[in-house]
């Protein structure tokens, strides 16, 4: 009788995670959030085209809190061995080159922003699919197919990324969802699962922006200057240690730029 009853809570465990894994995608549209089976499946694809067809070309990832679906301001992240060493792997952000759209699911390029121990190593665009499931309760999958990195001069490397979207809110452009991720190859990483946001746009800042002094409320027009600007009186030994940092995060940032061929100006 006890292995029966055993049995029986295995049997209703294992449907418990069956449904939670196939809840579907929660839409929510002018605040209000349904499961997205009560919209039409063109409608649906229409709006992604849209969206994705649009003039922002980079999707920036986010880890974050699957409950209250708020960034954690940190990259997705997971760890790789070579021979040699460990690699810090950060997935930061996917420059979207061109997006073609099908019955059910839009075909788009994507040339994936991987820092890889500090350095952001040459990777090979993924051809990538968004598919939109009506099976069950629906569902959405970012899917890029193994596509090549070189992270180190000895080898080759092989990346996957597959991201199952359970939210998408078309008010904030916000897509949430659970990710798998894993290396093969010369760098090989073992199968890393997390929940993430992603979110189209131009300015890589998933977050709102921190304001700029001139913009926050109860601060006076004297005096009034950008972060980034210095009067003419200044001098080096003058800064304060946010600028000390300030100014030596742009020098890094545009040094890397440099090293890496990157565009100055994005």
């Amino acid at each position: 009788m006890k292995t029966v009853k055993l049995g029986l809570i295995f049997v209703l465990g294992l449907f418990l995670s069956t449904v939670v894994q196939a809840s579907g995608v929660t839409l929510c549209l002018q605040k209000n959030c349904q499961s997205m089976t009560n919209y039409k499946t063109e409608e649906i694809i229409a709006q992604l085209n849209e969206m994705f067809s649009g003039d922002q070309r980079e999707i920036l990832f986010c880890a974050a809190d699957e409950q209250t679906k708020r960034c954690l301001n940190k990259p997705i992240s997971f760890l790789g061995y070579s021979n040699l060493m460990q690699v810090d792997f950060q997935i930061l952000f996917a420059r979207l080159n061109h997006v073609k759209k099908n019955a059910n699911s839009l075909e788009m390029s994507l040339d994936y922003q991987i820092k890889a121990n500090q350095y952001y190593p040459r990777c090979i665009a993924s051809d990538s699919f968004l598919t939109l499931s009506t099976s069950w309760n629906g569902g959405l999958r970012l899917l890029s197919p193994l596509f090549d990195c070189r992270i180190t001069e000895l080898g080759k490397t092989q990346l996957f990324f597959q991201f199952d979207v359970d939210y998408v809110n078309l008010d904030t452009g916000y897509f949430g969802g659970f990710y798998r991720v894993f290396s093969q190859g010369d760098v090989l990483s073992p199968e890393n699962k997390g929940y993430a946001l992603f979110r189209l746009t131009n300015s890589r800042h998933i977050e709102q922006e921190r304001l700029l002094p001139q913009n926050v409320p109860g601060i006076s027009n004297v005096n009034r200057r950008t972060l980034s600007q210095t009067s003419k009186g200044d001098t080096i030994f003058g800064w304060t240690s946010d600028e000390w940092a300030e100014k030596w995060n742009k020098f890094k940032e545009t040094a890397l730029k440099i090293i890496y061929l990157e565009p100055l100006n994005d």
